[in-house]
């Protein structure tokens, strides 16, 4: 493989043979890393593609003096990760907070019908309970 350094400089001067070599070498382990941190293989594969079409639309930051790409790569990713829980609790949040209000709604609505209920005579009530 070629070197982390060599082979980002060619990146950054958008070398697309470069990049395959970056997404052949590390996007299944990339992958697996997200799957488990996100419990979703779809999330996974998202997140997977979003760290690698962000790193080439913007290939900076990556500092040899700091690390390995492969570690550079990983910390993308899980910065990817860690925005998408976020983004997912919103949307669970709202359907949770949308299934509370329907219950809430039938609730009253069959206390309303209870209090109508119980202003019927008796003998209506035991033609309506046959319906």
């Amino acid at each position: 493989m070629t070197d982390d350094r060599e082979l980002w400089d060619r990146i950054c001067r958008r070398d697309a043979t470069a990049f395959e070599e970056l997404y052949r070498t590390y996007s299944a382990g990339l992958q697996a890393f997200l799957r488990r941190a996100l419990s979703s293989h779809q999330a996974a594969e998202d997140a997977t593609q979003e760290t690698f079409a962000s790193i080439w639309r913007h290939p900076n930051g990556f500092d040899p003096a700091r690390g390995t790409l492969r570690s550079y790569l990983f910390g993308a990713g899980r910065k990817r990760a860690v925005e998408w829980w976020p983004s997912k609790s919103r949307s669970v949040k709202r359907r949770l907070t949308c299934a509370m209000c329907s219950r809430e709604r039938l609730t009253l609505k069959l206390q309303a019908q209870h209090a109508a209920l119980a202003l019927i005579a008796k003998q209506e009530k035991s033609v309506i309970a046959k319906i």
